[in-house]
């Protein structure tokens, strides 16, 4: 079984920093025997109106067959999204398991 995953870091402004989430998510993975195998990081928000370059990527990586990983790990909901429609927000979700990957936030 493939346990390779990518994790998926964001915060709002400039001011803050990825560092605590990534050392959270790397030892939250370690303790489940996960293997990091990516990591998208982006300093911007996710309001919709500011286009997230590493979401767009982890989402086309996700469509390809021989990605080398089957788990998505986010610091918290709503790292992954702001979205004003929580429908809006779990299709994203949707369309990871859609491709066989496994969603953990």
């Amino acid at each position: 079984m493939n346990d390779g995953v990518v994790l998926y870091l964001r915060v709002s402004t400039e001011d803050q920093d990825l560092e605590g989430q990534e050392a959270e998510l790397r030892a939250y993975a370690a303790t489940r025997n996960w293997t990091v195998v990516g990591t998208y990081r982006e300093k911007t928000t996710a309001s919709g109106r500011v286009e997230r370059d590493q979401f767009g990527q982890l989402l086309r990586d996700a469509a390809v067959p021989d990605r080398g990983w089957r788990r998505v790990l986010v610091w918290a909901l709503d790292r992954w999204s702001r979205d004003s429609s929580f429908v809006k927000a779990i299709g994203s979700i949707e369309q990871l398991e859609a491709e066989g990957i496994l969603f953990h936030s």
